[in-house]
């Protein structure tokens, strides 16, 4: 059984590749962008750079950035993620 903050972990890191995968989405990972600066408090900077490199690496070996695969009313665009096929 998980005790509370090992769920509370669990779900920082789930929330952190979450926004990882927009930001290789949207114009690629930084360490200092603006969406990713809180990770390195919630996470400690050593879990916040082995996550990051690690999940990084795995988006662009498994992923290819589609662009602007949709727009919206407003006229905005939208970029989506399409897994490779490795077969």
């Amino acid at each position: 059984m998980k005790t509370e903050a090992e769920k509370e972990l669990e779900f920082e890191i789930h929330c952190f590749k979450g926004m990882l995968k927009s930001c290789h989405t949207y114009g690629g990972i930084n360490k200092d962008d603006r969406y990713l600066i809180k990770y390195k408090d919630t996470l400690g900077i050593k879990l916040f750079n082995e996550i990051l490199e690690q999940y990084e690496k795995y988006l662009k070996e498994n992923y290819i950035i589609e662009e602007n695969v949709h727009t919206d009313p407003e006229g905005l665009t939208y970029n989506s993620l399409t897994k490779i096929n490795k077969s």
